[in-house]
């Protein structure tokens, strides 16, 4: 009876553990660069096991410029592999009535794309300003990725 009892709590002891390895898993990581002109940036990078992942992350860019227009592209990568791109964004300043109050324009920019990988995954998202008129970008992002079983 002993017997049966220790077999029955290690299959039941098996069946846990496949249900637990079965919960989605999702990885995330915050970051941020300030004033970013003229130069490309990791504003975000986060280290995933290997596997089969769903990536969205979200960028919001400030143009904190008190004059001049920022331009700004933002990129997400795995393992060094393009997944997703803004394309070029232009950042105006936005005019006050009153002397030296003018603020930058603020965007959202969403990023996504899937990723399949042996070995463990290294995700980035880097910005980049081009025009780098008196002063500069700034840039905080989110990354998620969420371990799926397959792409489908």
């Amino acid at each position: 009876a002993l017997n049966d009892e220790i077999t029955a709590r290690q299959a039941a002891d098996a069946a846990l553990a496949g249900q637990l390895a079965s919960i989605p898993k999702v990885y995330v990581a915050d970051g941020s660069t300030s004033n970013l002109k003229g130069a490309t940036a990791t504003v975000v990078a986060r280290t995933v096991p290997a596997g089969t992942y769903f990536i969205q992350a979200t960028v919001q860019m400030v143009n904190g410029q008190n004059s001049g227009d920022a331009n700004a592209r933002c990129v997400m990568r795995a393992d060094g592999n393009l997944l997703a791109d803004t394309s070029d964004l232009e950042f105006p300043v936005l005019a006050d009535t009153s002397p030296n109050s003018a603020t930058g324009a603020t965007m959202f920019a969403p990023l996504h794309g899937t990723y399949t990988s042996a070995s463990p995954i290294a995700l980035v998202v880097e910005c980049s300003e081009g025009n780098g008129d008196n002063g500069g970008l700034d840039a905080y992002a989110h990354i998620a990725a969420l371990a799926v079983g397959t792409l489908q």
